[in-house]
């Protein structure tokens, strides 16, 4: 083999070789791709420390397509399902007829493995009588959501303690108005919530009957700002 025949060979070689470092070293360098993040809606001040509704919120449940409902309290809107681990959305309804209420946090349900950080705890005083903010360490993680109270007839087996009653009788769902729920939201602010009605268009519980449209939630809530320590409705 003559001399130009072996310099070209060792030439191609080194070439190879030079290419194969480089592409190599390239693909370790480059970022690992990563989701879009989602732009958080900012709070709007307004609503804070005013009471706010939410009129008809549908839940669909067993039978019915997704059956689960996220929604943010901060935004007073539906959230989309696909943002589930991020922070967008406060309180779920869930399980039998979505009358089971949980929150967004990162160690449990929805939320699990997310960005949320929300707490839930169920107090045993009227709405307007609830003023004072519970300690964060008194508020459930997730994972233990607050449905049927076990006085009632659809009482589940380590659930104590919820806000509605179910008549078997009647076949109607009361919400107990002496049992406040009180969030700590995704990004941690607090709400406080007095559920009206589970009936479409229907508040006045003489209303009710078991031929009433369910679940449309009616929900009258206020909002604190992270680090209140109490419940303020103030004058606009």
């Amino acid at each position: 083999m003559n001399k130009s025949i072996l310099t070209n060979i060792f030439r191609l070689f080194v070439f190879f070789m030079i290419f194969s470092v480089t592409t190599s070293c390239s693909s370790k360098n480059d970022p690992e791709p990563t989701e879009p993040e989602i732009e958080e809606p900012v709070t709007p001040d307004h609503t804070f420390n005013q009471l706010l509704t939410i009129t008809n919120l549908h839940t669909p449940h067993e039978g019915e397509e997704n059956t689960f409902t996220l929604f943010s309290l901060e935004q007073n809107t539906v959230i989309d399902k696909k943002n589930a681990k991020t922070r967008l959305w406060d309180i779920s309804f869930d399980n039998m007829f979505s009358s089971f209420i949980d929150i967004n946090n990162k160690k449990a349900g929805y939320g699990k493995d997310g960005l949320g950080g929300g707490g839930i705890i169920l107090v045993k005083k009227k709405f307007e009588d609830v003023v004072d903010i519970p300690e964060d360490s008194e508020f459930r993680n997730g994972g233990e959501p607050y449905g049927p109270d076990a006085s009632g007839d659809m009482a589940v087996s380590g659930y104590p303690d919820g806000w509605f009653r179910y008549d078997f009788s009647t076949h109607i769902c009361y919400p107990i108005e002496d049992h406040t729920l009180v969030v700590r939201t995704a990004r941690g602010n607090y709400a406080k919530l007095k559920i009206k009605s589970v009936y479409k268009d229907q508040t006045d519980p003489q209303d009710w009957s078991k031929d009433s449209q369910m679940t449309y939630y009616t929900i009258d809530y206020v909002l604190a700002k992270k680090g209140s320590k109490t419940f303020e409705i103030k004058a606009d």
